[in-house]
């Protein structure tokens, strides 16, 4: 889908991946488990096809990560 109006941070560890998203949003290269970001800064976020990829003994501090940036009354859509 598109985010027409929001501001879109795209984020991987692999910069392979993040060449394949696609333009219009900023692309970081970042460990999901390790989030440089304020907390409280999301209103929404977003993960497809992420978690099959990584080691079930990371998904809890990735969630951790997640929810420390993600606004209060935010959205996550996994």
């Amino acid at each position: 889908g598109q985010f027409k109006k929001d501001k879109v941070i795209a984020i991987d560890h692999n910069k392979r991946e993040l060449e394949e998203a696609p333009e219009g949003g900023l692309k970081i290269i970042m460990d999901a488990g390790e989030l440089k970001f304020l907390n409280n800064t999301f209103d929404t976020v977003t993960s497809f096809f992420t978690f099959m990829y990584i080691p079930k003994s990371e998904h809890q501090k990735i969630f951790k990560e997640i929810y420390r940036v993600l606004k209060k009354d935010g959205n996550l859509v996994l």
